[in-house]
């Protein structure tokens, strides 16, 4: 049989064992709460670099379509323009033809109303 004292002293030993397990399983919850709330953390902080990063997609994807609608409406009024300066040039080549067969008349009655001149100038010299 044991003793009072080797029971007691037994009992302190079991105490002490039960303490330090006691002690080492606290520690290793603490160990994976910690790293469980680290990895929580970082998953968070990707949530958000990722949240981040959506928004930027949807930004530059508004952009686009805005800058795209721009280019529609600008294609738009350069063929118009380009209908009008077709539409000008047609009128204005038609000018120029007209100003040109006006030159080329002219020319043409100066040139009778100058042989006209110089035969009224030739009889009056006769004279």
């Amino acid at each position: 049989m044991l003793s009072q004292e080797q029971a007691a002293l037994i009992g302190s030993v079991v105490a002490t064992v039960i303490s330090a397990l006691t002690f080492v399983l606290r520690w290793i919850e603490s160990r994976h709460a910690a790293k469980i709330s680290e990895q929580a953390q970082k998953l968070e902080g990707a949530s958000v670099i990722i949240q981040g990063y959506s928004t930027l997609v949807d930004d530059l994807r508004a952009q686009i379509e805005c800058y795209d609608r721009k280019i529609a409406a600008l294609e738009q009024k350069l063929e118009e323009i380009n209908r009008q300066y077709a539409a000008d040039r047609a009128r204005w080549e038609a000018e120029r033809a007209a100003l040109h067969a006006e030159i080329a008349e002219l020319k043409r009655r100066n040139a009778v109303l100058q042989a006209r001149l110089d035969e009224l100038e030739g009889c009056r010299d006769a004279r």
